[in-house]
């Protein structure tokens, strides 16, 4: 299951619209935002769009092709996976976290 990506975009831009449509090809649901309506966003993003977040991550940034959407994708459901598993004794040991 792919994640549920944002996409900061402006109106008209092509690679914008290239990008949703992209990222809903590979199977995300895509919220898509306008930095020109949101003054932070506008000033944070105006030279990089389109911006695809996740988590509230930045993952790509600018031209996003097939295939860097797909590892940055692949790499961002990794570390969520990673992140949302209940610590074990096992990986406590393995990260020098034992009790003494």
């Amino acid at each position: 299951m792919m994640p549920r990506v944002t996409l900061c975009m402006r109106p008209g831009c092509h690679l914008c619209e290239d990008a949703a449509a992209l990222l809903r090809r590979l199977g995300c649901e895509v919220d898509e935002i306008n930095i020109e309506e949101d003054a932070e966003l506008l000033l944070k993003y105006d030279q990089s769009v389109p911006v695809m977040l996740a988590g509230g991550n930045v993952l790509l940034s600018g031209i996003i092709r097939e295939r860097e959407a797909r590892v940055a994708l692949r790499q961002y459901a990794r570390s969520a996976r990673r992140n949302a598993e209940p610590l074990t004794a096992q990986r406590e040991c393995a990260r020098g976290d034992r009790h003494r």
